[in-house]
């Protein structure tokens, strides 16, 4: 029965170690407002993550670019392919791509939308991207 513990043990120190490791290799901003908890357990209890007016994850807060909106939606587009997703569908004229993203550590794909919209800020960027492993 000793050997159950230890492997036990082993198990939850490597999922540890992943998933810490998987938010290093991210860059995830654990420890920015509103805090390490909050955080957390958003991040292993979600997998849709998108913009709001208002986040309280200052990352996922709408925000707003000066410049004309085909510019923009070309810099997005580039953004994108410097990122190495794959664009699934471009919409020019509404100002949105759909794309694929894969996560560097795991190779988890997440189905991003990222759209363009006038505002009285200039344009907003409004994203959302949705793991496809997971809860829906």
């Amino acid at each position: 029965m000793r050997w159950l513990g230890k492997i036990v043990t082993t198990l939850l120190i490597l999922a540890f170690l992943l998933v810490g490791g998987a938010m290093v290799w991210n860059g995830v901003p654990i420890f920015a407002d509103p805090g390490p908890f909050s955080r957390l357990h958003r991040y292993l209890t979600a997998n849709v993550a998108e913009t709001e007016t208002g986040h309280p994850f200052s990352e996922l807060a709408v925000r707003c670019y000066q410049g004309a909106p085909d510019t923009l939606y070309r810099s997005l587009s580039a953004a994108m392919r410097d990122l190495d997703w794959r664009v699934v569908k471009s919409r020019p004229g509404a100002y949105g791509i759909d794309a694929v993203a894969t996560t560097p550590l795991l190779r988890f794909k997440d189905d991003v939308t990222a759209e363009l919209r006038p505002a009285d800020c200039g344009v907003q960027l409004w994203v959302r991207s949705s793991s496809r492993v997971g809860r829906a």
